[in-house]
């Protein structure tokens, strides 16, 4: 089927967040996406609509854009063959696709939506001006956070909804770099630390993955495991690391143990934080820390050396 909950299925994971573009503070799940959406940011972020709010970078998109006086002259037959020719320019390059998407106006939107996330933003960046130099007709756009066109949407510019042309599925590791490796004269000269730079092969990459591990934290909340805050801070430094901790799949009895290793004993309102981000299972949607709202008994427990960080 083609559908746009089919299409949010293949760019994201469940309980990943989902921006919305010119919505700069604010993210959504796959159920809340609706006819508002312009567009939808290809990965996942969290609270706006920046690079350092990617939680995965998994997702590419791709474009070639006439100059608009161009498209202009254009008539219908025109319009069509050109949008043909498009889709044709990446049938000849054999791009991996995932999903294609008619964006309702000059160009088609072409989507490859990788099976396990890339290890770092570098990475992402390097494959990006790899495929950039392979695809040299494409919009030159390296940023992580643009958008597809939503096709729920009717265009307000040209007053045609955007369509699903076609759905697939994930991009394996190995699909991309034999497909890269096709291609050896255009590959990046800028150099990747930990990445070996006589070839960019399947393995290279999922060592780097396996290195960062998947649930792997912030270094936001690394560093506060580590004992690096300032008391200032405590409170929305727990805050983030509990979150951060339950949205990558970390346990209960984990994550009290892990953040209880910081001082040796966590008082009772990060009790009260720590229960209350558990239950409400919506990590991340709340920007500051709970206030509590009942006078809650002060709960005393020994410090497990067995989590200490």
């Amino acid at each position: 089927m083609k559908t746009v909950s089919n299409l949010l299925e293949l760019m994201f994971n469940e309980k990943e967040c989902i921006g919305k573009m010119r919505c700069k503070d604010m993210h959504y799940y796959k159920d809340e996406v609706d006819a508002s959406f312009e567009q939808i940011v290809i990965n996942p972020v969290l609270e706006g609509i920046k690079e350092n709010n990617i939680t995965s970078y998994r997702n590419f998109l791709f474009e070639i854009d006439p100059e608009k006086e161009e498209w202009a002259t254009f008539n219908n037959e025109q319009k069509l063959a050109e949008l043909s020719r498009q889709r044709q320019y990446f049938i000849d390059k054999g791009v991996p696709t995932s999903a294609i998407i008619y964006s309702g106006n000059k160009s088609l939107h072409i989507l490859m939506c990788l099976e396990d996330e890339l290890p770092s933003r570098g990475i992402w960046k390097f494959t990006r001006e790899w495929i950039q130099n392979i695809l040299t007709e494409i919009d030159p756009n390296s940023s992580a956070v643009i958008g597809v066109r939503n096709p729920l949407n009717t265009r307000k510019d040209t007053n045609i909804s955007p369509k699903i042309i076609q759905l697939g599925k994930r991009i394996t590791y190995d699909e991309l770099v034999l497909w890269l490796n096709k291609f050896p004269d255009t590959k990046p000269k800028a150099k990747l630390k930990n990445l070996d730079e006589s070839r960019m092969d399947s393995k290279a990459i999922k060592a780097l993955v396996e290195q960062s591990g998947k649930g792997d934290m912030r270094k936001r909340s690394k560093t506060f495991l580590e004992g690096q805050y300032d008391d200032g801070s405590w409170n929305d430094d727990f805050w983030f690391t509990a979150n951060d901790l339950f949205g990558q799949g970390y346990e209960y009895e984990e994550v009290e143990a892990l953040l209880e290793s910081v001082t040796g004993h966590l008082d009772k309102m990060d009790e009260y934080q720590l229960k209350r981000i558990y239950e409400k299972e919506e990590y991340f949607k709340y920007k500051k820390p709970f206030k509590p709202t009942y006078k809650q008994k002060e709960v005393k427990k020994e410090f497990n050396p067995k989590y200490k960080w």
